[in-house]
């Protein structure tokens, strides 16, 4: 039986103590099946009819956040030592854009049938930010020029021998490791000669930038491109991916291959030969919301197998 046990007197889930309605936390009808979908920098895991992944609020306070339905709805429930449930539930909530006002992409829609179908077949999508600022600019290098299945393989693998490790009722996932950590990185441990010379360019660049280059990266994406395009091994995708999923910076379009194929698909009048043209396209048709309704595309297309 998938999601929370609690009628199993043996099951760490015969309680409702430490439950809350999803809803209550993020603000909005959200549907957990769609972390499934989409660009995931930081992805959930998935097993027994439940989310999961682990977060850590610093000084050692790591936890495991829950998704799973209870009677029918869906529920979260944090486990960790030593952790303030809320601070650790607004959290999680963060990385699911709660409380965020969305009309206005309901509103785009009016005038665009793809993105009509999209938010109609797929109700309940939010862009997954990662929990930290780094996390999205260096897994954002950890995916250059792979497959969606190999980035993921190859993040299991960074996260498992640098990152922090966290154990919940059975339950095993990896925080991010934090930058102190990625500075000290010898690449040699990784097997994979793709990974050892991307974690090569993440020390570099680890150890190139102090604690506080991401603090107001994101407070004018346009600088923030440019100031991370300085970076050796950091591209216009890479920037753009950091500041859309690290920053929920709305108004920034993210272009790779895939992503470029995709909309000559769905849109008639785009061009996937002129990767030049993306920006203009995307603001002209969605404005300040061009890189969320992107994420939201991409989240649909590989729904129906595209």
């Amino acid at each position: 039986m998938g999601g929370f046990q609690t009628r199993e007197t043996n099951s760490p889930y015969n309680k409702k103590v430490g439950y809350h309605r999803l809803t209550e936390v993020v603000g909005f009808s959200f549907n957990p099946e769609t972390l499934r979908w989409g660009y995931r920098f930081s992805p959930w895991r998935e097993e027994r009819g439940l989310f999961y992944k682990a977060f850590s609020l610093g000084e050692g306070r790591a936890f495991m956040a829950f998704l799973g339905r209870m009677e029918g709805e869906w529920h979260i429930r944090v486990s960790g030592r030593d952790v303030d449930e809320n601070m650790a539930l607004e959290e999680v909530g963060r990385t699911l854009g709660g409380r965020e006002d969305l009309v206005s992409i309901a509103e785009l829609s009016g005038e665009d049938p793809v993105l009509s179908r999209a938010l109609e077949e797929l109700p309940g999508y939010r862009l997954k930010s990662t929990p930290y600022l780094h996390e999205a600019l260096f897994s954002a290098i950890i995916s250059q020029n792979v497959s969606r299945e190999g980035f993921f393989k190859m993040l299991n693998e960074f996260k498992e021998l640098l990152g922090v490790k966290v154990e919940a009722d059975g339950y095993v996932d990896f925080v991010f490791p934090p930058l102190g950590k990625l500075r000290a990185i010898e690449p040699s441990v990784f097997s994979d000669g793709r990974l050892a010379y991307r974690a090569s360019v993440i020390r570099d660049i680890a150890r190139k930038i102090g604690d506080d280059f991401f603090a107001e990266l994101g407070s004018d994406p346009a600088s923030g491109i440019e100031t991370l395009t300085k970076l050796r091994g950091v591209g216009q995708y890479t920037a753009r991916a950091t500041l859309l999923y690290g920053y929920r910076a709305y108004e920034v379009p993210v272009a790779d291959r895939y992503i470029l194929k995709m909309l000559a698909s769905l849109y008639s009048d785009f061009d996937s030969r002129d990767a030049s043209g993306l920006d203009a396209f995307a603001r002209d048709r969605w404005g300040e919301y061009a890189g969320y309704v992107i994420d939201l595309l991409i989240a649909w297309s590989q729904k129906n197998g595209r």
